[in-house]
C-alpha cells in the first residue's frame, strides 16, 4: 500500500470511500461472486474515519460537513435528547453543529445496537449517557448513511487546513515542549450542558457560542482579579 502523501485524514478519505464502494460491488454481484462479504459491517467500521477521526480534528468543520448535506434527517433519527428542546429532531442547520460529538461519543463508547429489518443488519442505534443517565438516543439508516458517508469522506478529501496533521509528539518532546504549538486546543463542554444552553437560547446556537464566550470572559476575568491567584 502506498505511503499516505500528505495529512493522514485526507489521505485515507478517499481509501475508505474506494474500500466501501468496492465491497459494496462485489456484494451486490451476489453470494457466488463474492462470498462472505458484509458491506454494512465495512460500513460500520468506517465510521471511525467518517465521523470519530475527523470531530476529534476538528468538530467545527465536521459540523461544517453535515450541515451541508441536505438529506441528513433520512440518515440520522433522533429518538431523545435530554434537556428537551435542545436538538430538535428536524436537524435544522442552527443545530447540526451538535451531532458529531454526539455521535462520535456514542461510537467511541460502543454504545451501539443493531436495528433488524428482517434478516439484514439495516443500521445501528447509537446514545449517549452522562453519569448514568441517557441524553441521546438515535437510529443510523445504513442505506442512507452510505451515501452521508461518501459525502464526508469526498469533502475530507479537500484541501482543508483544519484536518492537518498533528505535531509529532517525539518532535514536541525534543523540543522541550509537550504541548502542540501553532494550533488552538478546543474548548469542550458537556454535552448536556450544551443543550441546556441552546435551550436556554432559545435554540439559537449562535447565540449560545456567545454567551459562553460571554460567561467564560467574565470567568477569567474574576479569576485574574482574586488575591489569591
Amino acid at each position: 500500500m502506498a505511503h499516505p502523501d500528505g495529512p493522514l485524514l485526507r489521505a485515507l478519505a478517499p481509501r475508505i470511500l474506494a474500500n466501501l464502494n468496492r465491497i459494496d460491488e462485489l456484494a451486490s454481484a451476489g453470494a457466488d461472486g463474492a462470498p462472505g462479504l458484509y458491506p454494512e459491517t465495512q460500513l460500520l467500521v468506517s465510521l471511525l474515519g467518517v465521523l470519530v477521526f475527523p470531530q476529534q480534528r476538528s468538530d467545527e468543520a465536521l459540523g461544517q460537513i453535515l450541515r451541508d448535506y441536505a438529506p441528513l434527517p433520512t440518515a440520522v433519527t433522533i429518538h431523545h435528547l435530554k434537556p428537551p428542546g435542545g436538538l430538535p429532531e428536524d436537524l435544522d442547520p442552527e443545530h447540526v453543529e451538535m451531532l458529531p460529538r454526539m455521535l462520535r461519543n456514542g461510537l467511541a463508547h460502543f454504545n451501539l445496537l443493531p436495528i433488524p429489518d428482517g434478516d439484514r443488519f439495516a443500521g445501528i442505534r447509537v446514545w449517549n449517557e452522562d453519569r448514568g443517565h441517557i441524553t441521546f438516543v438515535a437510529d443510523l439508516d445504513f442505506r442512507e448513511v452510505r451515501r452521508l458517508a461518501q459525502h464526508v469522506l469526498t469533502k475530507l478529501a479537500d484541501d482543508d487546513e483544519r484536518f492537518e496533521n498533528p505535531v509529532d509528539p517525539l518532535e514536541r518532546l525534543e523540543a522541550g515542549n509537550p504541548s502542540p504549538t501553532g494550533r488552538r486546543p478546543q474548548v469542550r463542554i458537556s454535552d448536556t450542558i450544551w443543550a441546556r444552553l441552546v435551550e436556554a437560547c432559545g435554540g439559537d446556537a449562535d447565540r449560545a457560542h456567545r454567551e459562553k464566550d460571554r460567561a467564560l470572559t467574565r470567568a477569567a476575568e474574576t479569576l485574574a482579579a482574586r488575591p489569591d491567584r
